[in-house]
């Protein structure tokens, strides 16, 4: 059981330098590339591209809560991550870019954080018990989930939906390259379905208690076409920007 601790921890370690470094595997077979790009870093690279629309869905969102805290004149301001703004003076202004970067910071980086050391968790134990390297893709995979997830998501439902996703929609299959449907899609797919109340409810992309904005998506299904769009105030330029309602890594084109 020691041994076992003991490899899992080497493991982790391993994958954490990986997230930054080469690996020393190298092919034994043609056809050979000379290039120092590796699997690792073409996961990179998806998270490097994401990197923009990050930025402006955590303004979008922290721009939400805090238009909807001015809006309601909640006084003091609901949850932690408010007090936190207003005790360290970035406050809650919704005209304030840094402001609404910040609070939708504090949204994003716990899920993303429970996702990465979760899946992080199975695939050394996986890597462990099996006697081989750890897989690649964890940081694309953790980041993925994050990005798709509401901002409010309990922290049990991202580490179940995690685990889900790495070791039944990865893990089980052998890994990289062997998997039938993407990780992370599998997991935000298993909790649409296990915890509908997580995306539909009301509330799930603003979580601020007593308001209610719908996204985009559901007020063109609920009330058909496009034309509500503008019945209810958006501007197609609102609407490219990301200034609306929905999960940190979609709002925006």
């Amino acid at each position: 059981m020691n041994r076992l601790v003991a490899q899992v921890l080497e493991n982790a370690g391993i994958l954490a330098r990986r997230f930054v470094l080469s690996s020393h595997t190298v092919t034994r077979a043609p056809p050979h590339i000379r290039d120092a790009n590796n699997v690792q870093r073409l996961w990179n690279y998806f998270v490097i591209a994401s990197i923009p629309s990050w930025l402006i869905g955590l303004w979008s969102l922290g721009q939400q809560v805090n238009l909807a805290i001015a809006s309601l004149a909640l006084d003091p301001a609901p949850g932690w991550r408010a007090e936190l703004l207003v005790r360290f003076g970035v406050g809650l202004d919704p005209f304030a870019v840094l402001a609404c970067v910040a609070h939708g910071a504090l949204f994003f980086l716990p899920i993303f954080i429970v996702a990465l050391l979760v899946g992080g968790f199975w695939e050394s134990l996986f890597a462990a018990v099996r006697k081989k390297r750890v897989d690649e893709g964890l940081l694309y995979n953790a980041w993925f989930v994050a990005l798709m997830m509401p901002a409010d998501a309990p922290l049990y439902q991202v580490a179940h939906g995690m685990s889900v996703g790495i070791v039944v929609g990865k893990l089980i299959y052998g890994g990289s390259g062997r998997y039938l449907v993407n990780p992370a899609m599998f997991a935000i797919a298993f909790l649409v379905f296990s915890y509908s109340e997580l995306i539909f409810s009301k509330g799930a992309w603003v979580p601020v208690p007593g308001w209610d904005q719908p996204t985009v998506l559901e007020l063109v299904i609920g009330e058909g076409g496009l034309n509500v769009i503008s019945a209810v105030g958006y501007s197609w330029w609102q609407l490219f920007l990301g200034a609306q309602p929905g999960a940190v890594g979609v709002v925006s084109v």
